[in-house]
């Protein structure tokens, strides 16, 4: 008979910490990512390609989307402005994705110019993150702009 150590009770009881959308073509990379979400208490959804992207940010909300820019088919941008489309047409899309509020962070080996995104769109990139960067760097800024989306009052005033 398995016996539940105290560990374990914690963490069947311990309360989630937001939902993340990682949109990564590279498996691999997505699924370490996705693993160190999941260990500090987050749901997480992984979409490989960005018509994966696009289902999963009608079907459920996210507190954090993290975008690489270079994907199969659309790049990043593109399939950002797809799922404001989308949530423009479909009302129950509009209900999830709310491209005013939920954080994008991309995430890509391009240098940020390349990656820039027209100020006229509405969607929220907050930031980009190279990965060229040591890995736990990345894994630090990510966990941050998911503390700051989960609580708002964290946001340093400038």
């Amino acid at each position: 008979m398995n016996q539940l150590t105290h560990l374990d009770a914690t963490k069947i009881v311990q309360p989630r910490q937001g939902r993340v959308l990682i949109v990564e073509d590279d498996r691999d990379l997505a699924e370490v990512l996705a693993d160190k979400f999941a260990f500090e208490g987050a749901y997480v959804e992984v979409a490989n390609d960005p018509y994966e992207a696009l289902n999963q940010m009608s079907e459920h909300h996210f507190d954090l989307v993290v975008m690489d820019w270079e994907l199969p088919d659309m790049n990043g941008g593109e399939t950002l402005k797809q799922a404001d489309r989308n949530s423009m047409i479909d009302p129950l899309a509009s209900e999830q994705w709310n491209m005013k509020k939920t954080p994008v962070v991309i995430l890509s080996a391009h240098k940020a110019r390349e990656c820039r995104t027209n100020k006229n769109n509405t969607y929220r990139v907050v930031s980009y993150i190279s990965k060229r960067q040591p890995f736990v760097n990345i894994l630090k800024h990510l966990k941050d702009v998911l503390n700051t989306s989960m609580n708002p009052t964290l946001v340093k005033a400038v």
